[in-house]
C-alpha cells in the first residue's frame, strides 16, 4: 500500500505501466516516514513552506515591482487568485487551528523542528498535509502517534474537505469513519477492486462473497464427480454388453447386441466426461496462515491477565 501511495504521489516510479495525472492537478503526501526536514525551521515556516504560500508570497512580491509588464500582470492575477484559494490571507488562523486540533496546542509557532520529539514532528507533518488545500490527498498511515480526540478532529476535517482521499490505514474504526470506497488489492490473483461503502461494509461483502465462492465450487466439484462416476457406470454396463450371450447361441444376434450396447452406453459416457469437463471451475485462493503469538505464563505476582494474539481477546 506505501508503494503504491509513494507511485501515485510522484515519488517512486513504477515498474510498469502508465500514469496518468490531471494538468495541473495538485497532490499533498503523508509518508509513514516523515521529515527530513532542516532542524533549523520553525513550526509556521515549516507549514509555511510545505504549503506552498512562502512560495506564493514571496513570487507575488517579485511581480508587484512589475505590474506594468503585461506577463507579470497576468501571472500576478494567477497567483493571485491562487493565493485567494488556499486562504493565504486566514493562513495563520487555519494552521493554529490544525496544530491544536492534532494534538499540538502547547507547541508555539516559533518553536524549532530540533527542539521536537519524532511523535511531535509527525503530527506536524500530517498538519501540513492537510493544508495544502490540495485536489488528491495521499495519508498513509495518518493516525500513528495520534490520540483518540486528535483522530476525532482528523475524522471530521477529513469528511469536509473538499479534496479526494486516499488513505491507508491499520485503524478500522477511523477506516469506517471516512471511507466511502475501499481499493482491494489481491495478493494472489493481482488485481484491484473498488467496492463501494465503509470497511465494515466492504469486510461483510467480501465475506459474503467468499461464502457463496466456496460454496459454488464444492457444488461443482460434487456435480463433476456425479458425472464422472455416471459416466464410468455407462462404460460398465457397456462392458456388460459386449459379454452379453444370447440364449439361442444366435452369432448374429449377440453380436448386433453387443455393437449396439456398446455404441449407445460409450457415447452416453463420452458425453458425460464432456459434460464433466465444462462445468465451471471455480478458483479460490488459498488461506493464508493465520498469525499466531503464544505467551508463556511467568510465575510470580502479576495481573492475571493474558492477551491471546491468537484470538485477539483475553484469556
Amino acid at each position: 500500500k506505501s508503494t503504491l501511495l509513494r507511485i501515485l504521489a510522484g515519488v517512486e516510479s513504477q515498474d510498469r505501466g502508465v500514469i496518468e495525472r490531471g494538468k495541473n492537478l495538485r497532490i499533498s503526501y503523508l509518508p509513514q516516514e516523515s521529515m527530513a526536514d532542516s532542524a533549523e525551521e520553525t513550526v509556521a515556516g515549516y507549514l509555511r513552506r510545505v504549503s506552498g504560500i512562502a512560495a506564493l508570497e514571496a513570487e507575488l512580491a517579485e511581480l508587484e515591482m512589475r505590474l506594468g509588464d503585461e506577463k507579470a500582470l497576468s501571472r500576478y492575477g494567477e497567483l493571485r487568485d491562487l493565493y485567494d484559494h488556499l486562504g493565504g490571507f486566514s493562513f495563520d488562523r487555519k494552521a493554529r487551528l490544525a496544530i491544536d486540533g492534532l494534538g499540538l496546542r502547547r507547541i508555539a509557532s516559533d518553536r524549532k523542528l530540533s527542539e521536537m520529539s519524532g511523535g511531535e514532528r509527525r503530527r506536524l507533518s500530517l498538519a501540513g498535509a492537510l493544508l495544502e488545500e490540495s485536489d488528491v490527498l495521499l495519508l498513509d498511515e495518518p493516525t500513528n502517534d495520534l490520540d483518540l480526540p486528535a483522530i476525532f478532529w482528523l475524522e471530521r476535517f477529513l469528511r469536509k474537505t473538499g479534496s479526494a482521499v486516499i488513505v491507508a490505514s491499520h485503524d478500522r474504526a477511523f477506516l469506517d469513519a471516512v471511507s466511502e470506497k475501499v481499493l482491494e488489492l489481491d495478493w494472489y490473483f493481482r488485481t484491484a477492486r473498488v467496492w463501494t461503502g465503509n470497511y465494515s461494509t466492504y469486510f461483510k461483502e467480501k465475506s459474503e462473497e467468499l461464502r457463496r465462492e466456496h460454496d459454488e465450487k464444492v457444488r461443482a466439484e460434487e456435480e463433476r464427480a456425479r458425472l464422472r462416476e455416471t459416466a464410468e457406470e455407462k462404460l460398465e454396463w457397456a462392458r456388460k454388453g459386449a459379454e452379453y450371450r444370447m440364449p439361442d447361441k444366435d452369432k448374429m444376434s449377440q453380436g448386433f447386441h453387443r455393437d449396439r450396447s456398446q455404441q449407445k452406453q460409450g457415447a452416453r459416457a463420452r458425453a458425460l466426461h464432456t459434460r464433466a469437463d465444462h462445468v465451471k471451475k471455480v478458483t479460490l485462493a488459498p488461506e493464508r496462515d493465520r498469525f499466531s503469538v503464544f505467551f508463556e505464563p511467568e510465575t510470580g505476582q502479576g495481573t492475571g491477565v493474558m492477551l491471546s494474539a491468537a484470538t485477539g481477546g483475553y484469556d
